[in-house]
């Protein structure tokens, strides 16, 4: 029940004190409430109550304490049956919570139910005084029909009459004093403005502590801050310092900062920068303090410091203004990087050595490999060489199965080497725009010797595909190493279908192949009914060395090779494989503008010579005997050397005219192109040919050979050899040489 009524004891009790008083003798005059002498009697009571609830503000410790103090100063100098004080919370429902009485209370607070809001149990005098901020007198709960609500409560407990006063100030509604007389009409017009003078001056004390309390409690944080604040600026492991903002002297400075430059707290404090010259490059500072200026912070800038002792420290300073006592100062960190640097610099070191015990590794394997592949091949060579051998010893023509055997294992070594070349990106392309039906129709009858007669083979091409530009012998490459792995993963036979098709990508086709771009393309698959593959072997499939043939049966460079080719040709390349059930590459090469280039030319005889005079210098013995005897053959006149001191001193001893120098790039005792240099000074005009078993890019990278100058690439056939000289001796000079 709300405000003075709920709870308590029947309305049969009610009735006996109505009773009660109704039977008791009149009062004297001074027991009179309205009587003039019993008016007299209020004030005074009104006055010593103001002395004591002032003494009590004065004195009183808290509010809590100032409350239980007014309470009781009303009740024992008031002589008031009950008093209680309650704060109105700002609750849903407006609540009223007690926190101080005195007095007969008789579980009164505990039963009755407190609320301000504007409903019917707020319109008691308790809620109307916080709700309206005034005086609300109850006159008498026996008679006035207002009070019939609390009568029964109230009466219970010797309550005839009340008053509620509003505790508010400075616009706060703070809570009420609310108390009781066993008399009727016991509050006169003069008690209740001297009691809401007394209000006043009690919601005035409570919000005077409350405000202390509040400063308190500001206080205890900003100390609390402050000491955490000089915990994490004296501990912390960065170096820290405080400087104000209007002069730059340091104002602190942490045993991190001391430790690192070697200062002493007298030397640093009190002190600018610039006095004990901390900053290496002034204008450092002074570009920082220019940021701070205008930003209020900055973030990582690294600069150099200058240690107590002269050694030159590197830190990453960051800084921010702050405010302290209303003073602008500037708050720095400073983390060294010189450790960090040093630890950077050794775990390098320890990475590059793990990559070059990984690359001996890998070359390791990469010698195993092509150890296998060269031996194959040099079986073949060696063989077919000694029945060569044999034949003619017996008089016998030597057999052109012998002679092919030879030239097929030397035509699979060199592209063995090409396919090395291209793994480490040292092959030189001619891309051109081509039409892959006829290189995939022509692909189809080498692929078919290839696999066997297990495998059945499938070539299913779009009809108008689309150009593309590539190397066509890259294209073979990159046929050749998907077939001959597809060939391995069905060792129980199956089938191997190329197909080509025109494929134009949106850009969510796009999206769904990383590094594809939209636009027209040919999509080629290679496709095959095999194994598959593990997740293992999916997630290496492209790594250089990455094998699952057993050691010694291969480099491990085929699909390296092919992702690296496809990239050279601008393509991309993804795969679909899952364990038995086959494996599926697909290749987008972006269709090309441009014409399609022309059929290859029939090979053109051996160009002859014209007895022009050549002056050859290799150092290797069996290709100086090959190179010598071609040329020989095709009808030039030779100086044969193996050596750069060979070639000069028979230069100069040679009388006649030298028509061209056929030259190694790199020789034992010095360089080619210097032998040539040397000699062209003295014959004008001189052409020269480079040889050399090395890439083009290598020796430009090397400084070897100048760009532009003639470079026969090995290995070489005899028919390219004398093609080539004879492009260079009739070319005009200055093309030459």
């Amino acid at each position: 029940m709300a405000d003075g009524a709920g709870g308590g004891r029947p309305e049969d009790g009610a009735g006996a004190a109505v009773a009660d008083a109704a039977s008791r003798p009149a009062p004297n005059p001074l027991e009179d409430p309205l009587s003039p002498e019993a008016g007299r009697a209020r004030l005074a009571r009104s006055l010593r109550i103001l002395t004591r609830c002032h003494d009590a503000i004065l004195r009183a410790e808290g509010e809590a304490a100032l409350l239980a103090e007014i309470c009781r100063v009303l009740v024992e100098v008031g002589g008031y049956v009950m008093c209680w004080a309650g704060l109105a919370l700002s609750d849903e429902r407006r609540t009223i919570r007690p926190v101080a009485s005195a007095g007969r209370d008789e579980g009164y607070l505990d039963a009755v139910d407190l609320v301000w809001a504007d409903e019917e149990r707020g319109r008691g005098p308790t809620g109307t005084a916080v709700r309206e901020g005034r005086a609300v007198v109850g006159g008498d709960f026996a008679t006035d029909p207002r009070l019939t609500r609390w009568r029964a409560a109230a009466l219970a407990r010797g309550y005839r009459s009340s008053t509620a006063l509003p505790l508010a100030c400075d616009g706060e509604r703070i809570g009420v004093i609310t108390m009781y007389a066993a008399e009727p009409r016991a509050f006169d017009d003069d008690e209740v403005v001297t009691l809401r003078r007394l209000a006043a001056d009690v919601a005035f004390g409570v919000l005077a502590h409350r405000r202390r309390t509040e400063r308190e409690a500001v206080d205890r944080d900003l100390r609390e801050r402050e000491e955490a604040f000089r915990t994490v600026f004296e501990t912390n492991p960065e170096s820290m310092t405080v400087i104000r903002a209007s002069d730059g002297i340091f104002l602190a400075a942490n045993e991190a900062f001391l430790r690192l430059l070697g200062w002493t707290p007298d030397e640093v404090l009190g002190r600018t920068a610039l006095d004990f010259g901390l900053w290496d490059r002034p204008e450092d500072r002074a570009r920082v303090l220019g940021a701070l200026r205008a930003e209020g912070e900055v973030r990582d800038v690294e600069t150099d410091f200058r240690a107590r002792d002269g050694r030159l420290l590197r830190g990453l300073l960051s800084g921010r203004a702050i405010a302290v006592a209303g003073e602008r100062r500037y708050l720095f960190a400073v983390r060294d990087l010189t450790a960090r640097r040093r630890a950077e610099a050794e775990r390098d070191a320890l990475q590059r050595q793990l990559l070059e015990a990984q690359k001996l590794e890998s070359i390791g394997r990469l010698a195993g490999g092509v150890a296998h592949d060269f031996n194959n091949l040099l079986t073949v060579v060696l063989s077919g060489a000694e029945a060569l051998r044999e034949d003619l010893a017996a008089g016998r023509a030597p057999a052109l199965a012998d002679v092919e055997a030879i030239q097929a294992a030397g035509e699979r070594a060199r592209d063995l080497t090409r396919q090395l070349l291209s793994f480490a990106r040292r092959q030189v392309i001619a891309p051109e725009v081509v039409d892959l039906a006829p290189l995939l129709r022509a692909s189809e009858r080498l692929l078919a010797r290839v696999l066997g007669e297990d495998l059945a083979l499938r070539v299913e091409l779009a009809e108008g595909l689309w150009p593309v530009r590539c190397d066509p012998a890259q294209l073979d490459q990159v046929i050749m190493n998907l077939a001959v792995n597809a060939r391995d993963a069905m060792p129980r036979g199956g089938r191997l279908t190329i197909a080509a098709e025109n494929l134009a990508l949106d850009e969510v086709a796009a999206r769904a192949r990383p590094g594809a771009s939209p636009g027209p393309h040919v999509a080629l698959r290679v496709s095959d009914t095999g194994v598959g593959m593990s997740a293992e072997v999916r997630r290496r499939v492209f790594e250089p060395f990455f094998t699952t043939k057993p050691p010694g049966e291969g480099t491990g460079l085929g699909l390296a090779t092919v992702h690296g080719l496809v990239r050279q040709m601008g393509g991309v390349i993804a795969f679909e494989s899952e364990e038995g059930r086959g494996t599926s590459f697909e290749i987008l090469l972006p269709r090309a503008d441009g014409a399609l280039a022309g059929p290859a030319a029939a090979p053109a005889p051996r160009p002859a010579g014209g007895g022009e005079a050549i002056l050859l210098l290799e150092d290797d013995p069996q290709v100086r005997q090959v190179v010598a005897r071609a040329l020989e053959e095709a009808g030039y006149r030779l100086l044969v050397t193996g050596s750069a001191a060979e070639a000069l001193a028979a230069e100069a001893a040679w009388g006649g005219a030298l028509d061209l120098l056929l030259s190694d790039v790199i020789l034992p005792d010095r360089p080619g192109p210097e032998v040539a240099a040397a000699i062209a000074r003295r014959r004008p005009g001189l052409r020269v040919l480079f040889m050399s078993g090395y890439t083009g890019d290598a020796i430009s990278r090397q400084g070897v050979l100048a760009p532009g100058v003639q470079l026969l690439q090995k290995p070489f056939t005899g028919g390219a050899l004398l093609a080539r000289v004879r492009a260079v001796l009739d070319a005009p000079a200055a093309a030459g040489g």
